[in-house]
């Protein structure tokens, strides 16, 4: 009885080393928004105008690259909203 449960024990513990897979390369892309209503909160004329005019959420996507001991962070995908674009970064 204790040889099979050992024989058990050995072939769950060798099937859990033999699972790990370990990415080598990939992309991820991230997206941040930023709420420019919140950001540019001033009192006043200014502060009407900043939320009349602005979008509430500026969104900016950037792109993160690696492939073995290389990696390649850069700004991803352009917004097309053109009343976004002029309040960017």
């Amino acid at each position: 009885m204790k040889k099979i449960i050992t024989f058990i024990i050995l072939l769950v513990c060798s099937l859990q080393t033999f699972s790990q897979k370990f990415i080598s390369s990939g992309k991820i892309e991230f997206e941040r928004k930023v709420n420019l209503h919140k950001l540019y909160d001033y009192e006043g004329d200014w502060g009407d105008y900043i939320r009349k005019n602005a979008p509430q959420y500026f969104t900016s996507y950037f792109n993160y690259a690696f492939r073995g001991d290389q990696s390649l962070y850069k700004p991803g995908r352009d917004e097309n909203d053109e009343k976004s674009r002029n309040w960017g970064d």
